[in-house]
């Protein structure tokens, strides 16, 4: 992971990495001029309310 200075452009990209029922789990990265900042994976649920 690289580090961030002012004023550089962090992109963020997702891609799904799963779907189980209404379980959805992302893989995000963040990245710079430098490369990839942060790396996550975030599980959201999607329903009806």
């Amino acid at each position: 992971m690289c580090r961030g200075y002012a004023y550089d452009t962090i992109t963020f990209r997702g891609e799904v990495t799963a779907v189980d029922g209404e379980l959805v789990t992302l893989k995000v990265v963040g990245s710079n001029s430098l490369g990839d900042h942060v790396i996550a994976t975030s599980t959201l649920t999607m329903g009806a309310q």
